[in-house]
């Protein structure tokens, strides 16, 4: 009984010296942003370091920290693209609806803008594309004339 009574103790006690404690805590996020003469610079707080540069048609663009890509454009269809299945795991159709006779370029970007796959299209043909290893997350298409564009958010899943 005393055995039982001293290992019951001891389990309490421990529970309460090597347990989880629930902290609460926030996580700023904090940055600035600047535009002077077409050079654009943007930086967050807590990476010091610059991440990449970036030409822009309006300039040179700095991109430092935490701060995402400012080129995609969020949801657009110019072209009447139409894009099947989405969400899908990594292999995907689409088909602009353009003359036959006119080309387009097409890319894909994963979420920090490099490129994962470049094509060319021919008018209303169905383009099959298969994306080789993908991770798991938000992709982004463009598909681009030299006048109108269609952006499209990629869902892949597995």
């Amino acid at each position: 009984m005393f055995k039982l009574l001293l290992l019951s103790s001891f389990v309490v006690l421990a529970s309460f010296s090597f347990g989880q404690r629930i902290v609460r805590s926030t996580i700023g996020a904090i940055g600035s942003s600047s535009n002077q003469n077409g050079i654009i610079i943007q930086q967050s707080v807590g990476q010091p370091a610059l991440t990449s540069n970036d030409k822009s048609e309006n300039g040179m663009g700095l991109r430092q920290g935490f701060i995402q890509p400012v080129w995609f454009e969020t949801e657009s269809n110019d072209l009447n693209v139409i894009l099947y299945p989405n969400p899908n795991q990594g292999d995907f159709s689409f088909q602009a609806d353009i003359a036959e006779d006119l080309t387009y370029d097409y890319e894909i970007l994963d979420l920090q803008g490099k490129v994962v796959l470049r094509g060319k299209g021919l008018g209303n043909e169905l383009v099959e594309v298969s994306i080789l290893n993908p991770a798991r997350g938000m992709y982004h298409l463009n598909v681009k004339t030299e006048d109108k564009t269609s952006a499209f958010k990629i869902n892949v899943i597995y």
